[in-house]
């Protein structure tokens, strides 16, 4: 329903089995291979590693809720500010009374995927290689426009024409195939056999279509379950084995989940699910405008004559250099801007994996019959490496890096829960803490310089002293919830949620406790009228439901850690002094939690049975107290300073139809279609700024502009 936030989260929380799941990703904020301060998030470069929730295995998956809209979030915190995806997984369950059960499942599949050309380039057939007639060949037959080098490679006395290989583009000399050059992949010296060899100035036969593979992937499933009329378990093994697209990419993953309930008496209940994910990969695709995306050159950069498959099959000299269409000269083999594809993907390839294990320990007691006690312990920890690197004898210096993070959240939540009803009334009501801790470290080392031994690919192989980063980061939120629904003949419910959170990244040292956190309330409550529970509509047999609701709700939105007390960092230490250095970005210890405040109208309505439905909502959001980097002067000693200001408005409506055009004993088919439409607004930002620069690149940005 739009972007909440100018400068911070804005994706959904995931939510599995009531356990927040971290999907943060690694994409961004990291400088790219060729040591510039250019970041993926500006379109630089950068390889595309996803997000976490691929660890979750779609097998293990029973059902996926999307909740939207700031009242249906209000009791997950402040992470829920732009919905949660609920997420349910598979359990074992209880047999009947003194049976036993024991079943095994396990299925299979193959998939085969092909890349969409539809959107490739399309190239043209009638020019080659070359910016334009520029060299100095009067008189040369069949050059008389001067467009290609004209020497004497072989010694025999002659001179021939040679490609203009330095030029990366397509304006060259008209194709003529009576006319006949030394290619690129006749220029090595090393390769007698082909070296000097000329043939006709002709397009090159494969296209990009022949840089893309046939992908393959395969899945594997197995579950094993066991219950009683007291317990049950569920044991589950995946396995995920995924070819790419393009040469020498892969991913591979495996996941373990134990799930078990056990009903120790008829008040008491325990449960447990574990999950324990393992993932490996190499040569992950690049991305943006960098030499790692050959798609770069593939796309915008390149010369119509050169043949795919005379690239693939050419990629490697001799001596384990690389031989690039792109040479600097016909007598300087090294790439001057752009390597040769398959060198990029057979040398300048990535490496990630990662280990995970996330689950909970939940317990419930029926003190009576209304009143319950739960308490859940949750936890998710991963450990992640990603290493990169460029060979020498690539366009960019030769270069390594090694990436480690270390994350955990621990979750402990306590409730209790009631529920009763009357003749005409119903409550349901629940009141609970939850007490949060995060902690992420992580680790980088750069060669700079270029690396001193060829293939070694370690950062001590730096040619001048590594770069090398750590970072800690903690926070911990603690949080007092309640939530009440009181229902009234059926027929009219209300519901009212409320949540205080006390978070560590918003403590001010200004306060006379500088270690004490700031605390934000945010309410939510919402009324729905069953109309279909009224005379006269209940007895309408084609209509299953009508159901009008509204609700008004408010949630926070913390800041990052440490955006209010300012740090040190400490950078590469001169001689025998260690160096330091504070943030370019000034923190600001008066900061507040970002709001936002949003209403919701609705019409619900069910035909048929429930075979056909339609849902109607129309919202509006407001986040104020944006917390942003705005830009100040350079003369402060910092370029930019964190404040709170700014407003965005979010307005739409959105139309579901639902239909489930199958159903049988046994399963079912629900079809659903979504169309909505939402406009987002700037009403203001700081006083003073009406423009907020977001990300650019080249002469392209993104901006926050106030109307």
């Amino acid at each position: 329903r739009g972007t909440t936030s100018l400068t911070q989260n804005n994706q959904a929380l995931f939510v599995v089995d009531g356990v927040p799941f971290n999907n943060n990703n690694t994409n961004e904020d990291r400088p790219a291979a060729n040591e510039t301060t250019a970041t993926q998030n500006d379109g630089w470069g950068g390889y595309d590693y996803g997000n976490n929730a691929m660890d979750i295995n779609p097998d293990d998956v029973e059902s996926i809720t999307v909740l939207k809209g700031a009242a249906a979030t209000a009791l997950y915190g402040s992470r829920a500010a732009n919905g949660v995806i609920l997420i349910t997984t598979k359990k074992g369950k209880l047999a009947a009374s003194g049976k036993k059960r024991i079943g095994v499942t396990w299925n299979a599949g193959v998939e085969m995927t092909q890349a969409d050309l539809s959107t490739a380039p399309h190239y043209q057939d009638q020019y080659g290689g070359g910016y334009g007639p520029f060299y100095d060949n009067e008189g040369v037959p069949g050059a008389e426009d001067y467009y290609f080098f004209y020497a004497d490679l072989d010694g025999d006395g002659d001179k021939e024409l040679i490609a203009p290989t330095p030029e990366d583009a397509s304006w060259g000399h008209k194709f003529d195939e009576n006319l006949m050059v030394v290619q690129w992949d006749n220029l090595d010296p090393l390769n007698p056999s082909k070296y000097a060899v000329e043939r006709p100035w002709v397009a090159g036969a494969n296209e990009i279509d022949y840089w893309f593979e046939n992908g393959i992937q395969w899945t594997n499933n197995l579950s094993f379950d066991v219950a009683n009329d007291k317990g049950a378990m569920r044991f589950s093994y995946a396995n995920f084995d995924q070819t790419g697209i393009v040469a020498n990419s892969r991913i591979m993953r495996h996941n373990l989940n134990f799930q078990g309930t056990y009903n120790f008496t008829k008040k008491f209940t325990l449960e447990t699910n574990v999950t324990y994910t393992n993932l490996n990969a190499y040569g992950r695709y690049g991305t943006g405008y960098d030499g790692m995306n050959p798609m770069q050159q593939l796309g915008q950069w390149f010369q119509r004559n050169v043949d795919l498959k005379r690239m693939e099959e050419g990629w490697l000299r001799p001596n384990g250099e690389q031989l690039s269409w792109n040479s600097s000269y016909y007598d300087d083999l090294h790439p001057i801007y752009a390597d040769n594809p398959y060198w990029t993907r057979n040398k300048n390839f990535e490496t990630d994996g990662r280990d995970r294990v996330f689950g909970y320990v939940f317990g419930k007691y029926d003190i009576t019959n209304d009143l319950a006690f739960t308490a859940r312990f949750s936890a998710d920890v991963y450990s992640t490496y990603q290493e990169e690197r460029i060979a020498v004898s690539s366009v960019d210096p030769s270069y390594y890096s090694h990436f480690t993070q270390n994350f955990q959240e621990l979750n402990t939540e306590l409730m209790l829960r009631y529920n009763h009803s009357w003749d005409n009334i119903s409550l349901t009501a629940m009141l609970g803490g939850n007490f949060r801790q995060d902690e992420a470290t992580t680790f980088l080392g750069q060669t700079v310089g270029g690396l001193v031994v060829p293939n070694l690919y370690t950062v001590a192989n730096s040619v001048s002293p590594a770069r090398v980063t750590e970072n800690d980061v903690n926070s911990s939120v603690n949080s007092v919830f309640g939530s009440a629904s009181l229902g009234f003949k059926n027929f009219i419910y209300l519901d009212v949620t409320g949540r205080n959170d006390w978070s560590s990244t918003m403590k001010s040292p200004t306060k006379e406790d500088p270690n004490e956190a700031i605390s934000y309330f945010y309410p939510s409550v919402s009324l729905s009228f069953l109309l279909t529970e009224l005379n006269g509509l209940n007895d309408i047999s084609w209509l299953s439901l009508l159901k009008l609701r509204g609700n008004y709700a408010e949630v926070g939105n913390d800041a990052p850690p440490y955006a209010t007390q300012s740090t040190y960092t400490q950078n590469t230490s001169y001689g025998n002094y260690a160096l330091f250095s504070v943030n370019s970005t000034l923190q600001n210890p008066d900061l507040v939690p970002e709001r936002t405040k949003g209403w919701e109208v609705g019409l619900e309505t069910r035909f048929l049975n429930n075979r056909i439905g339609l849902d109607f909502a129309y919202y509006r959001t407001d986040s104020y107290d944006q917390i942003l980097p705005v830009l100040v002067s350079p003369f402060t000693g910092v370029t930019r300073m964190w404040v709170n200001g700014g407003q965005i408005e979010n307005t739409g409506f959105e139309i579901t139809l639902l239909t489930t055009p199958i159903q049988k004993k046994d399963w079912r088919w629900d079809l659903n279609v979504n169309w909505w439409k939402n406009k987002n607004e700037v009403i203001e930002l700081f006083e003073g700024v009406d423009n907020l620069l977001i990300y650019s690149a080249w002469d392209v940005s993104i901006n926050a502009t106030v109307g």
